[in-house]
């Protein structure tokens, strides 16, 4: 089954090329439902048919491994189902010290991977530190540009 055209409407990011759905489902708080993978994947299936095709994704999130396994799933019931993936990454990570684009690539690499992606559509970078305090993190966003 493919989206409904007239559920959720599809923009343009910017001048990236990329579209996505108006809507963007983010599996941050996704295991706090209760859900199990088959009530997940059931819940991104019924997402998808009413346009919702962006998912926002972290491997930081409690809720990685079930929302990897519905979208693995989703992509089973829905084969050829349209999805798009924003990620958000951070690097360098509570326990790095700088940037390494090496890192990136391995990162978004895994992704893929645990989503069975063939791409990760849009990436949000984003920088952790200890303390958690903006003026050493903007910093780092300003170095590491």
């Amino acid at each position: 089954m493919s989206p409904d055209a007239g559920a959720s409407p599809r923009r343009g990011f910017g001048c990236s090329g990329v579209e996505l759905s108006a809507l963007c489902f983010g599996v941050m708080r996704l295991a706090q439902r209760g859900f199990d993978e088959a009530q997940a994947t059931d819940f991104l299936a019924r997402l998808y048919d009413r346009g919702v095709t962006s998912i926002h994704v972290s491997h930081e999130y409690e809720s990685h491994a079930l929302a990897c396994a519905a979208v693995r799933g989703l992509r089973r019931i829905r084969p050829g189902a349209q999805l798009e993936i924003v990620a958000k990454l951070a690097s360098p990570h509570f326990d790095e010290s700088a940037f390494h684009a090496e890192r990136v690539v391995a990162r978004i690499e895994a992704l893929r991977r645990d989503l069975s992606a063939d791409r990760i559509d849009l990436v949000q970078w984003m920088t952790r530190h200890t303390p958690n305090e903006d003026a050493p993190r903007l910093a780092i966003l300003k170095r590491d540009a």
